[in-house]
C-alpha cells in the first residue's frame, strides 16, 4: 500500500485516513505480524462510535457546568474522547517503554497497532490515535511536533478556536505552546520560527513522520537500504527543507553507502575526514563528517539493543545483513548539507 503514496499527488494526502496511513507504514515490520489493516480500521470506527455515544449521552454535564470545560464545547468533546479511550476502553501509556533506551525494533511502540493490540501507547502513537478517532467525528484535530514528542491540537480555522491536548496524560491536559519550549526537551527556537516545530502539521508532514518512523524501525534492524530509501522520500519529496528529516536521512545515507561499499569513510591522525569513492580519495564534506559520527553512535546503540534482545530471549540479528548495491545517493543530500551543516 505504501507504494501508492509515492505515486499520489500531494494535494490528495488530505483525503487519506491518518489511521490507515499509520497502519500501512507499520505493515511487515517486526511487531506487526498480527496486523490486519481492515480489521484494525473497524476497531477505530467502533471506538469512534463509542466516543460519539458517550459525548451525546453526557452532554448535560457541559450544559449544566460549562465552566468546568472552559465554556468550550470543543473542550468538552475532547474530554469525552479522552475519557472513553482511557476509562472505558482501557488505553494507557506503556510505562515500561520509559525504562528502555530508544528502541525501534518493536513497531508496536511506534505505530498505533500496538495500542489496538493492547500493548499501550507512547508519545508517538497516542496522539495519532486521538487524531484518528477525532477526525472520524469531524473534529479539526492536528498532529504537532515538539522536541522528540508529538501532541494534538484542536485547530479550527473557521471559528479560530485552538488549544493543545497532551495525549500521553491521564484525563485531558491542555498545555500552552510555551510548555513545549522546554518539555520533554528544549526546542531550537529558530526551528519554531521556521515552522518545523510547534506548528499544526499538514497531511504531507504527517506522512513524513510515519515514513521516518518506519525508516528508524528498519535502521534498528540494520536494514540500511530500506532506511535510506524511506528517509530519502520523507526528506526530499514530503517535507523538503525540514532539518529533522534531512538529519536522519544524512545518517541513513552515510550508513547505507558505507555498508554496501559505495564509500569508505575514515579520519586521518590530523583529524581530517576522508572518503574513498571508486578508489579515489577526497576530503570528507561537512555533512558527511557529522553524519558518520552520528552514525557511529547509532551503530553502538543498535548493537546494544540486540545484545539486550539476546539476553531477554527476543529475536535479534544473527548476521549483519549485506544489502545489494542500488542507486547512487540522492544529490540533494549533498547540496542541502553543504549549505546547512557547513554554515
Amino acid at each position: 500500500m505504501m507504494r501508492q503514496f509515492h505515486e499520489m499527488p500531494a494535494d490528495e494526502y488530505a483525503r487519506l485516513d491518518i489511521g490507515e496511513v499509520n497502519l500501512a507504514c507499520a505493515d511487515k515490520l517486526c511487531g506487526s505480524e498480527e496486523l490486519s489493516i481492515s480489521q484494525y480500521l473497524a476497531v477505530l470506527d467502533e471506538w469512534a462510535a463509542m466516543v460519539a455515544r458517550s459525548t451525546a449521552r453526557n452532554r448535560q454535564q457541559f450544559d449544566r457546568r460549562p465552566s468546568e470545560f472552559r465554556h468550550s464545547e470543543a473542550f468538552y468533546r475532547m474530554v469525552a474522547l479522552a475519557t472513553v479511550l482511557q476509562r472505558d476502553i482501557g488505553i494507557e501509556y506503556a510505562t515500561d517503554s520509559l525504562e528502555q533506551s530508544f528502541d525501534c525494533t518493536d513497531s508496536r511502540l511506534h505505530f498505533i497497532h500496538g495500542i489496538i493490540e493492547g500493548r499501550g501507547g507512547t508519545c508517538a502513537t497516542l496522539p495519532v490515535l486521538f487524531v484518528a478517532i477525532g477526525r472520524r467525528l469531524g473534529y479539526p484535530l492536528k498532529l504537532v511536533s515538539a522536541a522528540h514528542h508529538l501532541f494534538v491540537r484542536w485547530d479550527d480555522l473557521c471559528s479560530g478556536e485552538r488549544f493543545n491536548i497532551e495525549a500521553t496524560a491521564k484525563g485531558l491536559i491542555s498545555y500552552p505552546d510555551e510548555h513545549y519550549y522546554s518539555w520533554p526537551a528544549p526546542v531550537v527556537m529558530q526551528h519554531v520560527r521556521d515552522g518545523w516545530l510547534l506548528k499544526s502539521m499538514t497531511p504531507t508532514e504527517e506522512l513524513s513522520v510515519f515514513y521516518e518512523t518506519r525508516a528508524r524501525c528498519c535502521l534498528d534492524w540494520m536494514q540500511f537500504r530500506a532506511a535510506y530509501e524511506l528517509s530519502e522520500f520523507a526528506a526530499t519529496q514530503l517535507t523538503a527543507g525540514n532539518p529533522y528529516r534531512w538529519g536522519f536521512h544524512a545518517i541513513a545515507t552515510a550508513l547505507y553507502r558505507s555498508e554496501v561499499g559505495l564509500a569508505k569513510y575514515g579520519f586521518k591522525h590530523t583529524g581530517q575526514g576522508v572518503v574513498i569513492e571508486n578508489g579515489v580519495e577526497r576530503p570528507m564534506k561537512p555533512w558527511e563528517k557529522w553524519a558518520i559520527r552520528e552514525g557511529e553512535k547509532e551503530l553502538k546503540r543498535i548493537e546494544q539493543l540486540h545484545v539486550t534482545r539476546r539476553q531477554q530471549g527476543r529475536a535479534h540479528i544473527r548476521n549483519r545483513r549485506i544489502i545489494q548495491l542500488a542507486a547512487q545517493p540522492h544529490a540533494a543530500v549533498e547540496a542541502y548539507f553543504e549549505q546547512e551543516v557547513a554554515g
